[in-house]
């Protein structure tokens, strides 16, 4: 069985109300889809304004086997209303690993925002509708 989840808690670094005006940043958002004991983890931006960007994501694996941690980071371009993916993670899991994921949104230097999302095996994930 397959189960995809859209997940993007974002966090922003600035105060206030959000608009739609045109200088709206793309927002990060992070993918997970399970697959018996494998789980991939992917960093998408959507809805996205135009501009250059840096995704950075950093996923961490604990568990009874030890820990293990990987960073990717890349640039992306933005030129429309659509998604735009950034790094993929594929990981093997066994019973009581814990998998941490953040995606970190950078523009010129400068963090935008930032989402993050935690996953245990073997518990129970909610049911997400929302897919790319």
């Amino acid at each position: 069985m397959r189960l995809s989840l859209l997940l993007g808690l974002a966090i922003t670094p600035s105060m206030g109300t959000p608009t739609m005006a045109s200088d709206q940043q793309a927002e990060p958002r992070l993918v997970f889809e399970t697959n018996g004991d494998q789980l991939t983890i992917s960093g998408v931006l959507q809805p996205a304004a135009p501009g250059d960007y840096v995704a950075k994501l950093e996923v961490i694996k604990s568990g009874p086997n030890g820990k293990a941690t990987t960073r990717q980071s890349n640039r992306i371009t933005v030129n429309g209303d659509k998604a735009y993916p950034s790094s993929k993670v594929s990981l093997r899991l066994s019973t009581g690993d814990h998998v941490t994921a953040r995606l970190d949104l950078f523009s010129n230097d400068k963090l935008l925002q930032s989402t993050n999302r935690e996953f245990e095996f073997g518990a129970p994930v909610p049911e997400d509708k929302t897919h790319l």
